[in-house]
């Protein structure tokens, strides 16, 4: 009998042990994650992707980059600092926190990780859009002339180069420009001058289905400016398929 209760014990002990949450907050429960916040009334989803001592933010369409962040513990408190915006933090469980931010009005809401789906690693290399594939220049409308000084030559069919903060575009002549990806690879901040069309682009891509040779997008142009630098308003291309070429 005593050595029933005993095993007994020994088992919730175990239990328990396995499924007690680890409530204890460093900055390594955020570096190199990507959250999403959850506020009661909310117009837009917020994403915060979080490096080692700054933070890049998606409101909606908008990114912002390189803000400072930091874990702060005082006495049996932590802080989380964005910035200048300081929140109490509490660990729900493993991907869920619970927070207070501390203002003029105290505003509560969570942060829950959004876990990667894919190996970001697929991400880095050719693509082609699958519009392309067995198509020739011609069963397209010809786009204008490239502006003097870009290379009349043109490569068929179109094609991106992304690397891991940069991507190549090339068509008439080469365009190369940085680039922001979330770490759990869902989003990709473009902005580049597209010389055929003579105008700057500030796009958003967001990657709804990434394999080693398959990337399914969904492509919004946040907005450009033309020659004169007057803005277009921006808006969603629709789903994409790229295939991987290299």
């Amino acid at each position: 009998m005593q050595k029933t209760i005993f095993v007994l014990l020994l088992f919730f002990s175990i239990f328990s042990c396995q499924n007690k949450v680890d409530t204890k907050i460093s900055k390594n429960d955020f570096n190199g994650k990507t959250f999403s916040f959850i506020f009661e009334k909310q117009e837009n989803e917020v994403i915060i992707d979080f490096n080692d001592s700054t933070y890049q933010t998606l409101i909606g369409d908008r990114w912002k980059f390189d803000i400072p962040w930091r874990v702060k513990h005082h006495e049996n408190l932590t802080f989380l600092v964005l910035e200048n915006r300081v929140s109490t933090i509490k660990k729900t469980d493993a991907t869920n926190f619970s927070l207070l931010h501390i203002g003029e009005n105290d505003i509560p809401f969570k942060m829950s990780e959004r876990r990667s789906k894919w190996n970001k690693k697929d991400i880095y290399g050719t693509w082609i859009e699958e519009v392309y594939i067995g198509k020739d220049s011609t069963d397209f409308p010809p786009l204008p002339p490239p502006p003097p000084g870009i290379s009349k030559i043109k490569t068929w069919p179109p094609n991106y180069t992304i690397s891991e903060d940069k991507i190549l575009y090339k068509h008439f002549g080469a365009t190369e420009t940085e680039i922001k990806i979330t770490n759990n690879a869902e989003f990709i901040s473009v902005d580049f001058i597209d010389s055929n069309l003579y105008n700057y682009k500030k796009m958003l891509w967001n990657i709804k289905f990434l394999s080693d040779s398959i990337m399914i997008i969904d492509r919004d142009l946040i907005e450009r400016y033309d020659a004169s630098r007057y803005t277009i308003d921006g808006f969603r291309e629709g789903k994409i398929t790229l295939i991987k070429i290299d």
